[in-house]
């Protein structure tokens, strides 16, 4: 049952992506750690399998590093900078010593997390993750996290470094119109700061239950360069240039 509920979910930002895993750029390679836990077992009674698979640029670079850093801080959820072996241990000892007792009969359990990258004209480096966490029910808890970095000063790139304020309204319109309904206003800015820049636009994703129904799951809203150009800064027009 659940690679019938993580996999749909991987693969639909997969494919926004253009990778099956990462991409390698002119400017930086990448490698990858899998861990797969099968059948653990708890004096709870509960059963957990437990899996991740982490995709990290594995450059020298000081830029490069700085992004890796801030990327293992992100996906293994650290409050501060330590290094991959440091962090994949400290994620895993929490992960392990949080798994709840068995509900309504129910003791199985999973959580799933899993990573991409794609690198736009040498100019940003876009990071997806997924996980998937299942505590029983008819169906796990997805949550997409997506990070984009300026690959010339090592930065993140937040909404403010796209668009000023009066045009995030507008983002916000644009959305509302892809969606077929009036669901975000100013009060919703911080809920299109989960986005990936694209080579030609950007798509803004959504996890289950922002802007619609849990059975809706996580939803994308692609917004085209040609509709967005008018609206972006300076310096965010440079990532869409080849």
């Amino acid at each position: 049952m659940k690679n019938y509920i993580l996999i749909p979910i991987a693969l639909g930002i997969l494919s926004i992506l253009n990778c099956s895993y990462a991409q390698n750029s002119q400017v930086i390679s990448f490698d990858t750690i899998t861990v797969k836990k099968y059948g653990l077992t708890f004096r709870n009674g509960a059963v957990f399998d437990f899996t991740y698979q982490f995709i990290f640029p594995s450059d020298s670079a000081f830029l490069v590093k700085r992004i890796k850093e801030q990327l293992i801080q992100e996906f293994f959820q650290t409050d501060s900078i330590m290094s991959l072996e440091q962090a994949q241990k400290r994620y895993e000892r929490s992960m392990l010593a949080n798994v709840p007792e068995p509900m309504l009969g129910v003791s199985y359990r999973f959580l799933e997390k899993v990573s991409a990258i794609k690198i736009n004209h040498n100019k940003v480096l876009a990071f997806f993750s997924n996980e998937n966490n299942f505590l029983g029910g008819a169906h796990g808890a997805p949550w997409v996290s997506c990070l984009c970095y300026d690959l010339q000063s090592g930065n993140r790139i937040f909404l403010n470094d796209l668009f000023n304020d009066n045009a995030k309204i507008q983002i916000l319109s644009l959305i509302n119109e892809k969606l077929g309904v009036k669901v975000l206003d100013k009060n919703h800015l911080e809920w299109i700061d989960n986005f990936i820049l694209l080579p030609k636009g950007i798509a803004f994703i959504f996890n289950q239950g922002a802007v619609d129904c849990h059975a809706a799951g996580t939803i994308k809203v692609i917004l085209p360069l040609s509709k967005i150009r008018h609206l972006l800064k300076a310096r965010a027009l440079t990532y869409f240039e080849e």
